[in-house]
């Protein structure tokens, strides 16, 4: 059982003004060392400042958000107060260090992200301070921030197989647009123009139910840009907010809702960003009588690639509170939607990707549809691109972490089997049978 290396450490009573974080080599003190000297009177002077004064005290140098996390709360009670400021900070760093790692980890990964010792969480931290506390005999409440170190945290990931990615998204420019449900948003043209691409779909009610706002991106939709000004979600993706022209030219709602990627670009990059993201609030009548809710419908852009529609959100709409808080709740949410979506593209693992390319039998068109669905829910697979179809089956090259050992593995758990009968490599939902080799008597496993 591990124990918390804040036993170790002289505490006289104070908060801790951005020094290092206890565990590392050159800052621990042991108990009765001579050089814990030193600590005992930096903590000595922090106890006559006052945790008042040194509330909400920061380190000295500067330090990357995306490894910074701050205002994580602790209360615990103990015998003394030294054993529930213990119990507090090695809790306090274990919430610290979940709420990193959502950050990094791919959410639509297969297997479950592992625990961590308190010691490996502990060797991931390079510093902390106290915002703010206040003790008893036996109980510590305080508000902590952390900031973690890059490389140890990237070796924790990489070490159990965690997809993972800490590489940030080019900055995005958000097109905050309001519209009611009379305002129409055209389908996509059925010509096959350059500019036709799908615009954003936003639900709505008949065209009789009155307008409670305009579609537009500048005064009728102060509110939710404010929200998007608003918010602070620390994020892989940085985001710009739209203020309501580009440059010289303007960009309009009708620009943004039918997708016009040439106009969003030319935006995006007057901004300082690559790509745009369309975010439609709609504002129409609910199920219950007398209700509104607001519906959320987002899609990225970007030159060159295709558009990225991000899940639709609804909220419902309290009469007895301001609209703001709708619309900060809605930004907040589509801005984890967003850093989702890119966590879940450029993840990546400790084995490096290879491709497979393999045919897969299947007697009809339903048992194929049964087989890619059980394929893509094999741990490990990343992607399958189908090269054919035929009446024999699929012929498909299957992307996945590791080898060809961590692919066959993977796919028993699903009842599937990979084999190599001359030289074609084949997935079935039968085991390859056993192998004769040459040798009077001798059965081979199969491969």
């Amino acid at each position: 059982m591990h124990r918390s290396r804040f036993a170790n450490f002289v505490w006289r009573g104070a908060p801790r003004c951005g020094v290092s974080w206890p565990n590392r080599r050159a800052s621990m003190v042991p108990r009765g060392h001579a050089a814990s000297l030193s600590w005992m009177r930096l903590l000595a002077l922090c106890w006559l400042v006052g945790a008042s004064a040194i509330a909400g005290c920061r380190p000295a140098f500067a330090t990357d958000a995306l490894f910074q996390v701050l205002d994580v709360q602790v209360d615990e009670s103990a015998q003394t107060a030294a054993l529930a400021r213990e119990k507090a900070l090695a809790g306090g760093a274990r919430r610290a260090w979940d709420v990193l790692i959502q950050r990094f980890v791919d959410p639509r990964q297969k297997r479950p992200i592992p625990d961590y010792s308190q010691g490996e969480i502990d060797d991931a931290i390079n510093d902390f301070w106290v915002g703010a506390e206040k003790s008893s005999s036996v109980r510590y409440i305080a508000t902590l921030n952390f900031n973690f170190r890059k490389e140890q945290v990237q070796k924790l990931l990489s070490a159990r197989g965690v997809r993972f990615t800490m590489t940030p998204s080019p900055p995005v420019l958000v097109v905050p647009v309001v519209a009611t449900v009379r305002d129409a948003v055209a389908a996509p043209s059925t010509s096959p123009t350059p500019a036709s691409v799908p615009p954003v779909q936003q639900a709505g009610a008949s065209a009789s139910t009155p307008p409670l706002s305009t579609a537009e991106i500048g005064g009728g939709a102060d509110s939710w840009r404010a929200a998007w000004r608003g918010v602070k979600i620390v994020s892989l993706v940085p985001i710009r907010v739209f203020g309501g022209t580009s440059g010289s030219g303007t960009l309009t709602a009708d620009d943004a809702v039918h997708g016009d990627v040439g106009r969003l670009s030319d935006a995006a990059q007057r901004d300082g960003a690559v790509d745009a993201l369309v975010t439609v609030a709609t504002i129409a009548p609910a199920i219950e009588p007398n209700s509104h809710a607001l519906t959320v419908s987002s899609v990225r852009y970007g030159a060159g690639s295709q558009p990225q529609a991000l899940p639709d959100r609804v909220f419902p709409i309290d009469a007895d509170k301001p609209i703001s808080d709708v619309f900060a709740r809605a930004a907040e949410a589509v801005v984890q939607d967003l850093d989702a979506e890119w966590r879940h593209g450029p993840s990546a693992s400790i084995k490096t990707s290879s491709a497979l390319a393999v045919t897969v039998p299947t007697a009809s068109l339903e048992q194929w549809v049964e087989r890619r669905q059980a394929l893509d829910s094999v741990p490990g697979i990343e992607r399958i691109n189908v090269t054919s179809l035929t009446r024999e089956g699929a012929h498909v090259t299957i992307v996945y972490s590791g080898g060809s050992d961590d692919l066959e593995a993977a796919l028993a758990q699903r009842n599937l089997y990979l084999h190599n009968p001359d030289g074609a490599w084949i997935v079935s939902s039968e085991p390859p049978a056993a192998r004769i080799d040459e040798t009077p008597g001798f059965v081979a496993p199969p491969r």
